[in-house]
């Protein structure tokens, strides 16, 4: 234990006991995806493929999640973003089932980006801090700033689907197209709820020239 771990002891997201972000009991109850979804109809797809009645030309390709947004991994995403505690990325991801479909390892893993004025309010991109823990555990190549936030956004929490929809309608925009064109993708974001954000995402991924583009989260609620 290092001096600031006995100063500020780690405390368990989920219940609180005392010597690590999350304990072995919380880990327990983290509950690893069976069945994928559409990310078009959310009703259920083979590795979560996007159905061919669903598929669009600048819809996703398809998504894929990890675990199910219930406690403690609520609880830990919580205190991530809102607490500012930058090194619980690492002990969330680390103590999480990760798996992913074999024609995905070769994908480009990017993330959903935070207007900078969050950014610098918040002290550092807890998205970018998930996506590189997992680009490392699981060997994928990993690159920022693809994609840039073009105007600042309410935060998607309480918002109906229609209002989460419009709130990010048109925020996201492509860097530079020569690092995208006939290029895959996966977008990373912490949570899919309705997948306003990653849909947005995908558009202007696909309008640019990629390739295909799927959506990827950490959680996803039922």
């Amino acid at each position: 234990m290092n001096l600031l771990d006995f100063i500020f002891p780690r405390t368990c997201a989920g219940c609180g006991s005392i010597g690590a972000y999350l304990c072995s009991n919380c880990i327990g109850k983290i509950e690893s995806f069976g069945t994928q979804i559409c990310p078009v109809c959310t009703k259920p797809s083979i590795f979560g493929v996007t159905h061919p009645r669903c598929s669009t030309k600048l819809s996703l390709d398809g998504l894929h999640s990890f675990v199910y947004y219930k406690a403690p991994v609520t609880k830990a995403l919580y205190r991530l973003k809102y607490k500012f505690v930058k090194d619980f990325a690492t002990d969330l991801v680390s103590n999480i089932k990760l798996t992913l479909p074999n024609f995905l390892e070769s994908y480009t893993l990017i993330t959903v980006p935070l207007h900078k004025r969050r950014e610098n309010w918040r002290g550092f991109d807890h998205t970018e801090e998930l996506a590189r823990t997992i680009s490392e555990k699981l060997n994928l190549i990993y690159e920022s700033g693809v994609l840039k936030r073009k105007k600042p956004t309410k935060s998607q929490v309480g918002l109906s689907k229609m209002a989460r929809a419009e709130n990010v309608r048109y925020a996201f925009e492509v860097f530079d197209k020569n690092k995208v064109f006939d290029k895959n993708f996966l977008v990373f974001d912490d949570v899919w709820t309705s997948g306003a954000t990653l849909k947005n995402c995908g558009y202007s991924l696909k309008r640019a020239g990629a390739k295909s583009v799927w959506g990827l989260t950490l959680a996803r609620s039922r």
